[in-house]
C-alpha cells in the first residue's frame, strides 16, 4: 500500500488524501511545477491519485456532470488550496475537505439557518459545518437548492453529523486532517 498523507480503505469505501504538490512531482521537477496555475496543479494531482488508487478506471462523469469512476465506483473529490482528498464507494461517495478559518465563520449567515448559526460558535464550527453542507450538496448533485433551507445539520456528534437533505436524512463522517475538516458519505 502507497504511503498517503491520510488514507482509509474497507470493503465499501477508500479514502485518501495527499499534497497537491507530492503527486504533481511525481510527475514534473520541482520547476516545472511552480510554473503551472494552481487548476492546473489540481488536475495533474487529480490524474495521478485516480491512477494510484485505480489504475485500472478513468474518470468519466454522470449526465449532472458528478464524477464516477470507467469501473462502476462512485467517485467524489475536493481540494484545499494544499490537498486533494477523494472517496470511492461502492454506490454514493461525497466528500470535501476546507482548511479551518476565519471565512466560514464570517458568512456563516449565508449558508446556515438562524438555527445551525447557534451552533457555529467558532472558526472550528462554522467551517466543520460549511464542508457538510458542501458534501451534502454533491450527494444531491442535480443543484437547484438552497444551502440554508434544503440543506440542514441537525446535531453533531463525534466524529459525526446527523443531516438532511431535503426531507432525507444523511449520517456524515468527519476527521480533522492538519488543520483541515475533512467530511464524507458513502452508500
Amino acid at each position: 500500500m502507497i504511503d498517503f498523507l491520510y488514507q482509509k480503505k474497507t470493503r465499501r469505501f477508500q479514502i485518501v488524501v495527499e499534497k497537491i504538490e507530492t503527486l504533481c512531482l511525481k510527475r514534473f521537477s520541482k520547476s516545472v511545477f511552480n510554473q503551472k496555475t494552481n487548476r492546473e496543479k489540481e488536475i495533474e494531482a487529480k490524474k495521478n491519485l485516480i491512477q494510484l488508487m485505480h489504475p485500472k478506471s478513468n474518470l468519466i462523469h454522470d449526465i449532472y456532470g458528478a464524477p464516477k469512476l470507467s469501473n462502476g465506483k462512485a467517485f467524489s473529490l475536493s481540494h484545499s488550496k494544499k490537498l486533494l482528498a477523494v472517496i470511492s464507494a461502492n454506490k454514493l461517495a461525497s466528500i470535501d475537505i476546507e482548511p479551518i478559518s476565519q471565512k466560514a465563520f464570517r458568512v456563516r449567515s449565508k449558508f446556515l439557518s438562524n438555527r445551525e448559526q447557534n451552533l457555529a460558535k467558532n472558526n472550528e464550527m462554522a467551517t466543520l459545518m460549511w464542508c457538510a453542507k458542501e458534501c451534502l450538496y454533491k450527494i444531491h448533485k442535480t443543484g437547484g437548492i438552497n444551502l440554508k433551507e434544503n440543506l440542514s445539520i441537525k446535531n453533531i456528534f463525534k466524529n459525526k453529523l446527523e443531516c438532511y437533505l431535503l426531507d432525507k436524512e444523511y449520517t456524515l463522517n468527519y476527521e480533522k486532517i492538519k488543520e483541515h475538516w475533512l467530511v464524507y458519505y458513502f452508500d
